[in-house]
């Protein structure tokens, strides 16, 4: 057994962060100052309270970083941490050190009351902790040489963003549109589109306004990933076509939620030659009264576009041990405590119960509210992971 050498986990302070970015530069693979541009959005001197690390002889060898957010579903509102940067010297990995750093974070996050969290990562590294793989992904795949060309306008203005507020509002204002996002102040918008990772074009015409956010893709710079769009179908073509023709890509990845109106533009073989759907996040089922309550109206909705009669179901991660019941009075959801539980499953097995497929978890047993509401869509566009 190793004998652990380094200090046990703390709050990261101003003067840690050149052995911070050092480390994650290092551990990430890039080059000095790299992730600092990279992810600003993460790595803000301003807030080390955001970083926890472990130090052998007053050097950082060890870190983990969390972000908050909010994401919006609907007309629902869900706090959530993300867990980013999870990093160790490669000379003092076999010690705990990224376990002792998890930890730390957990704990802080059952205090927080916070309920959900998600993090890029996988099952067997993080399950020991309830994280699971979880949501939905589309991607679609667009390349230059299938891409239609006559329904491009000729005459589209677009503008490459230079963060002006005009820009800023244009933005927002289509972003705002969609139904699964990432609540973003104005800060947040300069942050995430400041990157150096990412380039981001406005199609600005009196009638036609809309916007794509795009990234390369490591080591092919013919390819590149769209991190976020919006806009009408003639004003997308218009962007697409103006990544082919100015940035010299041949492939351009395309990622949106399977809900998202989107898909009716890049499901005609007319735009996309391929798409495939995947699991889309790491997620933590933390406080399940408040994750039901942020999608009460939208299982609502969906309870009665599928005429489920009126019930209710309790559900309890066996971890916790607090029933949470549903009831559905065939107009409204209420959440609220229960004395029992109709289906008790552990906490990556919630995870996917609400997020993934409802039959991997054989508690379900097709509860006819479940059976009509779930999976619960939940969605991150590319700018706004960690």
């Amino acid at each position: 057994m190793i004998e652990r050498q380094g200090s046990g986990p703390r709050l990261a302070t101003p003067d840690d962060f050149p052995d911070i970015l050092d480390l994650v530069d290092r551990c990430f693979n890039h080059s000095s100052g790299g992730m600092a541009s990279e992810w600003c959005h993460v790595y803000d001197r301003e807030q080390p309270d955001r970083h926890a690390v472990i130090t052998e002889n007053g050097t950082v060898v060890s870190h983990v970083s969390i972000v908050e957010d909010e994401l919006v579903i609907g007309d629902g509102h869900l706090q959530s941490w993300g867990i980013s940067g999870v990093a160790t010297e490669p000379r003092t990995r076999g010690q705990g050190y990224m376990s002792d750093l998890m930890d730390f974070w957990m704990e802080r996050m059952d205090s927080a009351g916070v309920p959900f969290g998600k993090l890029g990562g996988d099952r067997k590294r993080y399950g020991h902790w309830g994280w699971e793989r979880a949501g939905r992904e589309r991607r679609y795949r667009v390349t230059e040489r299938f891409f239609e060309r006559d329904q491009v306008p000729d005459d589209a203005r677009i503008e490459r963003y230079d963060g002006s507020a005009e820009h800023i509002t244009q933005l927002r204002d289509r972003y705002q549109r969609r139904n699964l996002r990432v609540r973003r102040d104005e800060e947040a918008w300069r942050n995430r589109l400041d990157r150096a990772q990412f380039t981001t074009l406005l199609r600005t015409d009196a009638n036609e306004k809309g916007y794509l956010t795009f990234s390369r893709t490591r080591h092919n710079h013919r390819e590149t990933t769209v991190s976020d769009l919006g806009g009408s179908p003639s004003t997308i073509r218009a962007l697409l076509a103006h990544v082919f023709d100015t940035f010299g890509k041949q492939t351009i990845h395309v990622d949106m939620h399977p809900t998202d109106q989107q898909n009716r533009l890049f499901s005609g073989p007319d735009v996309s030659g391929y798409w495939e759907d995947r699991p889309h996040r790491m997620v933590y089922v933390g406080d399940l009264s408040q994750i039901l309550a942020a999608y009460r109206n939208s299982i609502a909705r969906r309870a009665a576009g599928a005429n489920v009669p009126p019930g209710s179901i309790s559900l309890e991660i066996t971890e916790d041990g607090d029933p949470v019941a549903l009831e559905w009075d065939g107009r409204s959801i209420t959440v609220r405590a229960a004395d029992h539980a109709t289906v008790s499953v552990n906490r990556m097995a919630m995870a996917r119960l609400l997020f993934w497929d409802p039959n991997t978890v054989p508690a379900y047993d097709n509860q006819p509210l479940l059976a009509a509401t779930l999976p619960l869509g939940f969605y991150v566009p590319l700018v706004d992971r960690v």
